[in-house]
């Protein structure tokens, strides 16, 4: 405001030397007439400049009263609005007090004048600022306050005895037995239902190897259901030692992941003519003859589909031969045998021969799908 007050005082001096420099350079009347005029003439001419310029002298006299009463006004004016502003702005910071800049742009520029906390905008804007982290706080406090009371009443409804647990059926195993599933998943009757994790209850059933997958279904008010799958046993290779002598019989599923090591043959298809080189639990078979183990695999892949069963195979270059019973075999080229199983040809000579209750003989398998029987 003190800066508009200047600005005004300096308008007024300029004005009043710019008349100053007109009034002296007016010319005088007498002179004026002696140039121009005779006689009578000099007399009229030398009255008209003199009220004129007196007229004159009076107009600007008066015109700047005028103007310097009403820039008075307007200075007043503007400093009871400037204090009425100033009053405003330091209740405002009364109840916000401004962080005065310590550090950065803001102090640099306190010191060379243009600093920009001045004015009134910048000092909404700080106050608006403030207002709004506070709010924000409050709102981040609310919304803490209103977690905490909802865990509070997860855990006050957990802990009620209306939801113990009390029964834990277990459905779909057949390889492993309730008491083992039980357990493994470490589920204590009475406790809350609602306290039971799922994730880490399947990650510890599914340490069995036999168990491919979990499902575990909640029946309010406290009944855990236990859905197994199982990994589907489909071949065992015997694991020789160095001496020549029987080590172990591996079993693996479809994968040829090995499930389990056993010290006596199991009731499931074994592949012969197959050297084990390593046999690690929960790792895929390894062996030499890799072209002999996927044409075995391939082939049990196909008996399980055709619903067929082989107690043993024997694959040796294309000839394979296969036992149904003890006695009851099939022989053939690799790729016959094949065919035949995936026409349904060799399904039907065995359920005749089932049916005729023979289980002694053998099953050639030519080409076309020609199955002949031997006794």
């Amino acid at each position: 405001m003190s800066e508009q007050i200047d600005k005004i005082n300096k308008t007024e001096h300029s004005e009043e030397a710019e008349a100053a420099e007109t009034r002296e350079d007016l010319p005088e009347g007498p002179e004026t007439e002696e140039a121009g005029a005779e006689g009578s003439d000099l007399e009229g001419s030398e009255e008209g400049p003199a009220e004129e310029a007196e007229a004159g002298e009076t107009g600007e006299e008066t015109g700047e009263t005028e103007a310097g009463e009403s820039e008075t006004e307007e200075a007043e004016a503007g400093e009871e609005g400037s204090e009425s502003e100033d009053a405003e702005a330091e209740e405002a910071e009364e109840e916000f007090p401004e962080e005065e800049p310590e550090d950065g742009p803001g102090a640099d520029a306190e010191e060379d004048g243009s600093a920009p906390w001045e004015g009134n905008g910048a000092s909404r804007f700080l106050r608006g600022k403030k207002r709004h982290r506070k709010h924000k706080k409050k709102h981040r406090l609310l919304r803490l306050a209103a977690v905490i009371a909802i865990i509070a009443a997860l855990i006050a409804v957990g802990n009620l005895q209306y939801f113990a647990i009390t029964e834990i059926p277990v459905i779909g195993n057949k390889s492993v037995s309730d008491e083992d599933i039980l357990e493994l998943s470490c589920i204590q009757e009475g406790s809350s239902i609602f306290f039971l994790n799922p994730w880490l209850t399947k990650s510890r059933i599914k340490k069995n190897r036999f168990v491919k997958d979990v499902k575990i279904n909640r029946e309010l008010p406290g009944t855990v259901e236990l859905i197994i799958t199982e990994r589907d046993v489909v071949a065992q290779f015997i694991k020789w030692s160095k001496k020549g002598t029987v080590k172990r019989y591996a079993v693996t599923d479809e994968t040829g992941m090995v499930i389990k090591k056993y010290k006596k043959k199991r009731n499931v298809t074994m592949v012969d003519d197959l050297t084990v080189t390593n046999a690690a639990l929960g790792k895929k078979i390894r062996v030499k003859e890799n072209g002999t183990y996927r044409k075995s695999m391939e082939l049990i892949r196909t008996m399980r589909q055709g619903d067929l069963y082989f107690k043993e195979i024997s694959i040796k270059g294309s000839l394979v031969t296969a036992y149904i019973y003890d006695d009851l075999v099939c022989k053939g080229r690799y790729r016959n045998l094949i065919n035949s199983i995936q026409s349904g040809e060799l399904k039907a000579v065995v359920y005749q021969l089932y049916q005729n209750d023979v289980s002694k003989g053998t099953i050639n398998i030519g080409d076309n799908n020609y199955c002949s029987f031997t006794p």
